[in-house]
């Protein structure tokens, strides 16, 4: 399994040592090849983790030419010893390493399966489609382009870990967990707060490597315009315990990815029963009667009226409404769902 990083700590990818552990359970033995190893717990006893050689997100990224060869010379390392005694090849993500490692893969048969699911087409993922068997996504529109290689899983997401907290109060609280970018929309749920009056807003996240580095304190300046500063929060990344602990908090979620983008924050914020407001219509599965809650533009007015519109559910209202999300995104997206499918795209290429 190649993924960018194994660590506990790092809220974007945390979940992936969950993965590993889910996966574990299925096969006789899991390599991980990161690039980069962070703090891990103690993982089944058939897990092995390799780095390529950058051991700590605390770190810049490689920049300099010679670091980058000493990363791709740890890649290919790694992936000579590892490959002649692994039965498939797994990626998340990160389509670089699945062209990469292909000439390997090709030369001892491995199969590779990429899982993917966003909406950038890069020149990385064209590269990489000709080799791999499969590709694996969350939900048939979270793949750019069209291939007959794509097979949809679901999203994986654990609802052992994110569950509601039943004995909490729910506070006038609107979370919005998500990188900090201008696709995720941050400006415009700023802009509905001053329609809001009751609620405070609270940004999850950070701003990704390459991004623009003054984007946060460009919200900052647009709240201080609307004269909305102090009901504001930008907590930057988090660990997912203290993700979950705002979305149990949490009178409503907000997830404003346009198509393409099917984000599991999404579906963990409904894991905890917090009603959940999406613009993406791939969630139309997991809303079903709930549909109202699906937006359909990027307007302050539809984003105001559809708040309002759960802010006036009454208590029995609102636990119907987030149980059903709850039940629903079990069924459809939770890690026990997803792992068997992968096996059996792993082991077959088909799910079976």
């Amino acid at each position: 399994m190649l993924v960018v990083r194994m660590d506990e700590d790092d809220w974007a990818t945390a979940f992936i040592p969950r993965w590993v552990e889910a996966l574990a359970q299925h096969v006789e033995r899991v390599d991980v090849l990161a690039l980069e190893v962070g703090r891990v717990a103690i993982l089944p006893a058939n897990v092995r983790v390799h780095s390529m050689g950058k051991t700590s997100t605390s770190t810049p990224a490689p920049r300099d030419q010679l670091a980058r060869w000493r990363v791709l010379y740890g890649f290919y390392r790694q992936a000579w010893r590892l490959l002649p005694r692994c039965d498939a090849v797994f990626v998340h993500m990160i389509p670089r390493y699945a062209w990469l490692i292909a000439p390997f893969a090709v030369l001892y048969g491995k199969p590779i399966t990429l899982w993917y699911t966003h909406r950038q087409i890069s020149a990385d993922l064209k590269r990489a489609l000709p080799f791999v068997r499969r590709v694996v996504t969350a939900v048939p529109n979270s793949f750019p382009l069209p291939s007959t290689k794509v097979r949809p899983l679901g999203h994986g997401v654990n609802p052992s870990f994110f569950m509601p907290a039943p004995s909490r109060l729910r506070e006038r609280l609107i979370v919005h967990v998500a990188r900090l970018q201008p696709i995720k929309q941050q400006a415009l749920l700023i802009e509905a707060l001053p329609h809001l009056p009751d609620y405070t807003a609270v940004f999850i996240g950070g701003i990704p490597e390459g991004e623009d580095p003054t984007y946060l304190e460009t919200l900052r300046h647009h709240a201080e315009r609307l004269g909305v500063a102090q009901r504001v929060i930008f907590t930057g990344g988090l660990s997912a315990e203290a993700v979950r602990d705002w979305y149990q908090r949490a009178s409503i979620a907000i997830n404003l990815s346009p198509v393409g983008l099917f984000d599991k924050a999404a579906l963990e914020s409904m894991l905890c029963q917090t009603p959940t407001l999406v613009t993406n219509p791939a969630f139309a599965d997991v809303l079903g009667e709930y549909a109202p809650m699906l937006i359909t533009g990027y307007s302050v007015p539809q984003l105001t009226a559809t708040i309002q519109l759960i802010s006036n559910l009454n208590d029995t209202e609102r636990t119907q409404l987030g149980e059903h999300l709850r039940q629903q995104v079990i069924a459809q997206h939770s890690l026990s769902a997803l792992i068997p499918r992968l096996v059996s795209v792993l082991n077959t290429g088909e799910i079976t």
